[in-house]
């Protein structure tokens, strides 16, 4: 991904980010409803229709599932939890 791209993702991620912010001013994973800890980091976003499939949802909002980086590990390497897969159906629903 060139640098350009990258801001402009990230810049994305970090809208996303603010616009979700609980209440209590945590954020949480939207699969197990686990406290987000640390520093914001992409592997905190999951594409829901993933980018190399879908482009045209790369910088959708409704297609970016917020995860602990191990979730969307999980789901990389090909065994998402039972709730990602739900959200991802769900999301499916709506943009295609």
């Amino acid at each position: 991904m060139e640098k350009e791209e990258q801001e402009k993702m990230w810049r994305f991620f970090t809208k996303i980010w603010k616009n979700r912010r609980h209440s209590d001013g945590n954020h949480y994973s939207e699969i197990s409803g686990e406290r987000l800890e640390g520093e914001i980091n992409s592997c905190m976003f999951d594409h829901a229709l993933e980018k190399s499939k879908w482009p045209q949802f790369k910088y959708e909002e409704k297609n970016i599932i917020l995860c602990k980086p191990e979730e969307h590990i999980k789901k990389t390497m090909g065994f998402p939890m039972k709730k990602h897969m739900e959200l991802i159906e769900k999301i499916k629903e709506e943009l295609l």
